[in-house]
């Protein structure tokens, strides 16, 4: 229980001192956790119920906890404290930029279902539309895909760089949903090539292109 505690609260006081978290209410788990931790601290039994024999091991223990719980307390607190904005919460902002993505295709496409190429598969998704299982993981799978043959992609059902303008060719999307910059440049040659039109429409950091057949 112990070494489990101590890397709970380690990992927690590292992700402080990270530039940009993905979600900041991930450090109200900890801070909800915190009574239940304290007392785990201060009453460790055995399965007799009876006390264990106060060591050094443990009092470094409670020394490197508490320090810990004020570093966390002290950085956190405004967070803590603030009332929680729902309508900035990052599943919020995906929900109502989905709608916006729903609209903008169904608009084009006249209401029918389309697949949508992103290594973002989560708007399509959520706007109703269908997309490529070869990018079901968004980026994660095309990263590592490079060590893989072309067979053994398509085996695998995946998308690397090295083969992606063949691969394109061969599936022919009418919509692309790009976010990911380091991304975007793989699929922009193949965009650009074919004519794709830009939507005026903003879906957060991703730009809608698709073309008309």
């Amino acid at each position: 229980i112990l070494v489990y505690i101590f890397s709970y609260l380690l990992f927690s006081f590292l992700l402080i001192f990270l530039i940009s978290l993905v979600y900041i209410q991930y450090f109200l788990t900890f801070v909800l956790l915190l009574f239940v931790i304290v007392l785990i601290m201060l009453n460790i039994t055995d399965n007799q119920g009876d006390i264990y024999e106060e060591n050094n091991l443990k009092k470094i223990s409670k020394i490197i906890f508490s320090v810990i719980i004020v570093f966390m307390l002290i950085f956190n607190y405004k967070t803590i404290l603030k009332k929680p904005n729902f309508n900035d919460w990052k599943v919020n902002k995906i929900f109502k930029i989905s709608q916006v993505l729903k609209s903008e295709i169904n608009k084009i496409s006249k209401g029918k279902k389309n697949k949508v190429f992103s290594f973002i598969p989560i708007l399509p998704l959520e706007a109703g539309q269908e997309i490529y299982n070869e990018l079901a993981t968004g980026g994660f799978m095309y990263r590592i895909a490079k060590f893989l043959s072309f067979e053994e992609q398509k085996r695998y059902k995946t998308f690397s760089k090295k083969y992606l303008i063949k691969q394109l060719n061969a599936i022919k999307p009418k919509f692309f949903l790009i976010g990911y910059k380091s991304y975007s440049k793989d699929v922009m040659a193949y965009i650009k090539s074919k004519n794709f039109i830009k939507s005026s429409l903003n879906f957060g950091n991703a730009k809608l292109y698709f073309v008309i057949k």
